[in-house]
């Protein structure tokens, strides 16, 4: 029993490490060198739809004025855009892929946005693919980290910059 907890615990720090290795909101990547989002992984296998859904939005609602960091993926360090919805997810114990574009790709599309769920953006002028990814926390908002200088915020969906860039939500709890 213990030896199956022990595989299954390098399982999932393997999938981690190479999923963080090889993408990343910005074009720089690394490693995570600490253990907090991973050692948080164990503890929710998996929870009923709306007890996850209230999980994500509560654990991005305590992220809210942390930094931004590319690539950053833990409160210590600070979060990029895909990093925030990688930790915010991990914590329920849904593993992510790590950039907004993945993130996007492999998600459920959906129309009517639930708390919880995601929503992307192109946010690059001459931009043709998702760079940039929140997460919905209802009435209009959401939660992302904005960039270079910036910290973890809400912003609203009604907003003129975010109503042109705006290109879909998908789900990862339904």
């Amino acid at each position: 029993m213990e030896m199956a907890i022990n595989i299954n615990k390098i399982i999932v720090l393997l999938a981690f490490l190479i999923t963080i290795s090889l993408s990343g909101c910005g074009k720089n990547s690394k490693i995570i060198k600490n253990n907090e989002a991973e050692a948080s992984y164990e503890h929710n296998e998996t929870l009923p739809s709306i007890e996850a859904r209230r999980s994500v939005v509560k654990e991005a609602i305590t992220l809210i004025g942390k930094p931004y960091k590319p690539s950053g993926t833990s409160p210590r360090e600070g979060f990029d855009c895909s990093g925030l919805a990688f930790y915010s997810y991990l914590k329920i114990g849904k593993l992510l892929p790590r950039s907004s574009k993945e993130q996007y790709q492999s998600a459920h599309k959906v129309k009517k946005i639930k708390p919880g769920d995601l929503v992307f953006f192109i946010t690059k002028i001459r931009g043709n693919h998702i760079d940039h990814v929140g997460i919905y926390i209802g009435e209009q908002k959401f939660i992302h980290a904005p960039g270079k200088g910036r910290s973890v915020e809400t912003a609203s969906l009604t907003e003129t910059y975010w109503k042109k860039r705006y290109k879909g939500a998908g789900s990862y709890l339904d």
